[in-house]
């Protein structure tokens, strides 16, 4: 089974980073692909989630959250349209956020960002341990995806650009 991997905060720099290229080497048993963001990759093998998400946190030098997802939801994923009107046009950035776990309360959406004015980022969806936003970067602000939906939920996420998403999909396909 495919799995895809997500490190929360994990960068190529600070005191939380590593070189994404060396982590599956340092892997037993499972064939891991690293997709080329910091912390995203996409792992063969192993008996569940719990077994792949261990075997990753071993070969860490560090602690962060891990969030172990199958790979046919990334695919599902892909398969829908999952942002509808608001993720068309060229002035807007699609992402999607994974949660560390589902959330517990019905969130009425969307949610703007900042509320009063024209929006930044717009949380448009959530399905599941997922939440789809858009981000106008040439609005004015500083409100990022990950930011907004840990706000917004309380639960450690981390995001990832729609273009990563779909890198990941032809990943899972050449599996």
């Amino acid at each position: 089974m495919a799995w895809v991997v997500f490190l929360r905060a994990v960068n190529v720099g600070g005191s939380k980073s590593f070189k994404p290229s060396e982590l599956p080497d340092r892997l037993d048993g499972l064939a891991a692909t690293s997709i080329g963001a910091a912390g995203t990759f996409v792992v063969h093998g192993g008996d569940g989630a719990q077994d792949v998400q261990a075997a990753i946190q071993d070969a860490l030098p560090f602690e962060t959250e891990i969030m172990v997802r199958p790979g046919a939801e990334l695919q599902a994923l892909l398969a829908q349209d999952p942002f509808g009107e608001e993720g068309q046009g060229g002035d807007v950035k699609r992402y999607l956020t994974v949660l560390s776990r589902r959330p517990g309360a019905a969130v009425e959406l969307p949610v703007d960002k900042p509320a009063e004015g024209p929006w930044q980022t717009r949380v448009v969806d959530l399905d599941g341990a997922y939440a789809f936003t858009v981000r106008r970067p040439e609005v004015p602000g500083r409100y990022y995806p990950n930011q907004v939906v840990e706000g917004l939920l309380g639960i450690p996420c981390t995001t990832r650009s729609w273009s990563t998403v779909e890198r990941i999909g032809r990943s899972l396909g050449d599996g």
